[in-house]
């Protein structure tokens, strides 16, 4: 579970191995996230050998960011567990889908490592932020390649104007690559079209009519011009801001409930600059500051755009 400075929880979620080399796949994400520049980020945990009520409750237990399937997958898109008695039992796209609805609210990539999965990775970004599946069967070598590469990535700083799950996504095709491996076309990814909220990546503008500008916790406050000239009181609460290890910065779904006063100090806001001293993981703090996007003055009242 996320702790409100920025640490993700990677589930990662074994079925039948038959073959596979799981083990090996698991070392290497572990390995990955220990070499990662951003390792004290991510929490990695593990369940072995899930039936399909075994995926439901670990992830209502974990409440994980990022969930990570290996395993078999089938051509209709299904995903390989077994039952209570030790046979075979599919699970379908159309249940994964509806059991990532579920916890869309923090979930935010599902990486299925597994043949014939992206069928499944495009029902469940319907709901997730981010998902990633195999659009064709992929061999061993190639699924832990795309592995090591994806979580490297993760663990890289990432520029702000970047997707970080679709620059980690372009690593682990790119590690295929360099493995001189034929594969590197088969990862896909999806990311979530069904309510998607509209991202607000407009400057504000409300700094420019309007004065007593001041910010409590997540609530900015101001006295805006009307267009009578007059002034009015008015506020809005501030969304989509999160602490990273020390940083202000904006959720991919930047219509969330910001997080920031949790665990920042001494904030305070001028014009459109939000400046904080935040905490990091090893308990030290960081002066940072970001600038609040898509907030106008609509004749005296602070709204979104």
């Amino acid at each position: 579970m996320s702790d409100g400075i920025g640490v993700k929880t990677i589930l990662i979620l074994t079925a039948i191995p038959h073959g596979l080399r799981l083990d090996r796949e698991i070392r290497s994400i572990e390995d990955a996230i220990r070499r990662a520049t951003k390792r004290d980020l991510f929490k990695v945990t593990l369940r072995t050998a899930v039936r399909p009520q075994d995926i439901r409750r670990a992830i209502a237990e974990e409440k994980p960011q990022i969930v990570h399937f290996c395993g078999h997958g089938l051509e209709d898109g299904s995903l390989l567990l077994e039952d209570d008695g030790g046979e075979n039992q599919p699970v379908p796209a159309s249940g994964l889908a509806s059991l990532f609805q579920l916890h869309s609210d923090y979930v935010e990539c599902v990486l299925l490592n597994a043949c014939y999965s992206a069928k499944s990775a495009i029902a469940i970004g319907e709901y997730i932020n981010c998902a990633i599946g195999m659009n064709q069967p992929i061999g061993d070598k190639a699924a832990i390649a795309f592995a090591i590469g994806f979580y490297d990535g993760l663990g890289y700083v990432t520029p702000d104007n970047l997707d970080v799950f679709q620059r980690a996504f372009e690593e682990g095709k790119v590690a295929i690559q360099l493995e001189h491996l034929s594969s590197r076309q088969i990862p896909v990814i999806k990311t979530k079209t069904k309510n998607q909220p509209a991202v607000c990546t407009a400057p504000s503008t409300y700094q420019d009519s309007c004065q007593s500008i001041s910010v409590a916790g997540t609530t900015l406050i101001a006295c805006c011009r009307t267009m009578n000239g007059t002034y009015n009181d008015t506020s809005i609460v501030i969304r989509g801001i999160y602490n990273d290890n020390g940083a202000l910065r904006y959720a991919s779904d930047p219509t969330t409930n910001s997080t920031y006063q949790d665990s920042c100090e001494n904030i305070s806001i001028t014009g459109a600059t939000l400046t904080a001293r935040c905490r990091t993981i090893n308990g030290t703090y960081n002066d940072t500051s970001i600038v609040i996007r898509g907030i106008h003055n609509d004749n005296g009242v602070l709204r979104y755009s």
